[in-house]
């Protein structure tokens, strides 16, 4: 019986620690409309994926793009054979933004860890939506990812992690699930996407697509100047 209650104690311990590392988030983005018009792109990059099957990274292009419709910002890459899109709200993107910000600290003040060979989550964590399909974003999931760093060889990566997610999305009989990712970034491509998502860019994207209507005409309400006329000339 000792033995028992220990055990359970020692699993209530270990799981509030887990619990503590990664803190609860909200259970689904925030959407919010800013306007009708098309999306907008914001800025644009290259980050790294690791080869399927293959211990190696490779570079992948990505755009931001700003939804207006729903008020998330996009990363937008290929991943074949799927093209992806990860929306991130408000809340999100200031996670990324700070996540960033706190790994170029510990850079500068050489505070990473050298031995980290395996990604870590030791920033924050958010909400987001994950999007994909060969074609079409048909599929999605709505993950909550984290934000760390890993070193690669002599080289650290601020990480992006977007786990391996079920979505409340069936096709027929069968649950979609998103199989999970990893992206990395350098400094300099880490600051394009967290520039990209500012709130500036934004106000300045939806600052852009409001038309600028000509002034008015001005009416003076003054009396009319009447000509004399003088007398009429009889013929």
């Amino acid at each position: 019986m000792k033995k028992l209650i220990l055990f359970v104690m020692l699993g209530a311990a270990a799981s509030s620690l887990f619990a503590a590392r990664t803190p609860r988030v909200k259970d689904e983005i925030e959407t919010v409309k800013m306007g009708k018009f098309d999306p907008v792109e914001l800025g644009s990059g290259t980050f790294r994926l690791k080869k399927i099957l293959k211990n190696e990274l490779e570079a992948k292009d990505f755009s931001v793009m700003l939804y207006p419709k729903n008020g998330t910002a996009g990363i937008v890459y290929k991943n074949t054979p799927n093209k992806e899109r990860l929306l991130l709200d408000k809340d999100a993107r200031k996670a990324v933004i700070n996540s960033y910000n706190a790994y170029l600290k510990d850079f500068e003040e050489k505070k990473l860890d050298r031995k980290q060979n395996k990604y870590k989550a030791i920033y924050e964590y958010a909400r987001a939506k994950v999007e994909w399909g060969p074609f079409q974003f048909s599929s999605y999931a709505d993950p909550k990812i984290s934000m760390g760093y890993v070193f690669v060889g002599k080289s650290p990566y601020f990480c992006i992690k977007i786990p391996s997610t079920k979505s409340s999305q069936k096709k027929g009989d069968v649950q979609i699930e998103y199989g999970g990712n990893l992206l990395y970034f350098t400094r300099a491509q880490a600051k394009d996407l967290v520039d990209a998502l500012s709130d500036d860019e934004i106000q300045k994207a939806l600052s852009a697509q409001i038309v600028e209507l000509p002034s008015d005409d001005v009416y003076d309400s003054g009396d009319y100047e009447e000509a004399d006329e003088g007398d009429y000339e009889e013929n």
